[in-house]
């Protein structure tokens, strides 16, 4: 039995690296696979064989004028299968497909209600899958995986979500079986903002990137280091905590029950009571018109639309939010020397001038080695960017088709 599980894993790894292959080069033979595998023709010809007979790749005629036998090309057919991704934070919902090629073929989305508790959550998940899932009932592919990016932390193995304190009673919540008894397909768990980095990682840099820093401003900021090709994450979700970095020492109270916290300073809920107490001294004027005149009304879009028409009290909110996001910021370039920070959230909006001044902070800060050269940019990904990239970890899980493995 032993010998038997050794002989089948291999042949898994040895089949993924191929679909890695076929997805990595457009033109590609089965001669050409022998030379970039270095595997015996055998066992090439024995693997593609079973990947055309299964539908995930099929074969494509050279059209080049050549003299000779033309070769003909493998290519990954995008109904080879699908894989779903759903994200959710404590007001979002996010639901994703990608089909076998990486491509989104489907998407939905809905607001969380802020009493909604566990149950009211686990229900709106399920039933956006069940969307997802019929989306492609008919066609040829198979579902392969369901991926979540959950808010918070979660246990060890990614089985359990553990918590989040802005989500009612939610509690080791045990997402994956209640997913995998559902629906009877693998369920993969992890933190929502580790999988935005995937979405960056996969359909970005095509599975091999440079070293880079993401960063996702919502209702707190986080990081992701990916540092030679790597997402560097702990088992838990518990790494990347930048908004536990103190930057205001007579600041506001955090969730963390900490004083001057980078989240108590510039995440969306933050700014949003920023700009309702500068309503109370007659700032930010432009916002309130826009709102109609109710404070209840504003949102971080309006704030980014005043700082772009340039209006005073946004643009100097804005150069604050970049100095404080600047200065936390320096400390984890110093440490990690990414070549690129991706910034992802509403904040990204706010454009170049944000960005300047951000880059100008982190060249005070960090040594002068480590910035030559360093850039900071905005995602480009909407707010689907974490089911995306839910979706693109099930792929991983279940192809390895972005960490290369032999």
């Amino acid at each position: 039995m032993a010998i038997e599980s050794i002989i089948t894993t291999r042949k898994y790894y040895k089949r993924n690296k191929i679909l890695n292959i076929i997805r990595s080069n457009e033109n590609i033979s089965r001669y050409d696979v022998k030379k970039m595998t270095m595997y015996s023709m055998s066992t090439v010809l024995d693997i593609i064989d079973d990947l055309i007979a299964s539908g995930m790749i099929y074969e494509a005629d050279c059209e080049e004028p050549r003299v000779g036998r033309k070769p003909v090309w493998l290519r990954l057919n995008p109904e080879g299968g699908y894989f779903i991704g759903a994200e959710f934070n404590a007001f979002h919902l996010h639901c994703a497909m990608l089909n076998f090629t990486g491509e989104i073929i489907y998407q939905s989305e809905e607001d969380l209600l802020p009493d909604q508790g566990k149950d009211a959550i686990l229900a709106l998940l399920i039933r956006h899958i069940h969307a997802a899932i019929d989306a492609v009932k008919g066609k040829p592919g198979q579902i392969f995986a369901i991926s979540v990016g959950i808010p918070g932390y979660l246990n060890e193995d990614k089985s359990i979500a553990l918590s989040h304190f802005r989500l009612k009673d939610w509690e080791n919540v045990p997402v994956k079986k209640i997913l995998e008894d559902e629906f009877h397909l693998p369920c993969y768990l992890d933190n929502n903002v580790n999988v935005m980095a995937f979405a960056y990682k996969w359909l970005r840099y095509n599975g091999d990137c440079r070293d880079f820093l993401f960063v996702s401003i919502r209702t707190g900021v986080r990081i992701v280091p990916v540092i030679n090709n790597h997402l560097i994450l702990s088992r838990g979700g518990l790494s990347g905590e930048l908004g536990h970095v103190k930057v205001a020492p007579h600041g506001t109270l955090c969730s963390c029950g900490g004083i001057g916290c980078l989240n108590s300073e510039i995440s969306d809920l933050s700014i949003l009571g920023k700009l309702k107490a500068g309503f109370e001294f007659g700032r930010f004027p432009e916002i309130m018109e826009m709102a109609g005149g109710d404070p209840d009304k504003v949102t971080l879009e309006m704030f980014c639309e005043s700082a772009a028409q340039e209006h005073p009290d946004s643009v100097k909110l804005m150069l604050d939010l970049a100095n404080i996001l600047g200065e936390a910021l320096g400390v984890a370039v110093n440490i990690l020397a990414p070549e690129v920070v991706v910034l992802s959230g509403q904040l990204a909006h706010l454009g170049e001038p944000f960005f300047q001044e951000i880059s100008k902070v982190l060249e005070r800060n960090v040594v002068q080695e480590i910035h030559q050269g360093l850039k900071v940019t905005a995602s480009v990904f909407n707010e689907y960017i974490g089911a995306i990239g839910a979706a693109a970890y099930a792929m991983q899980e279940e192809f390895d088709f972005i960490d290369k493995q032999i």
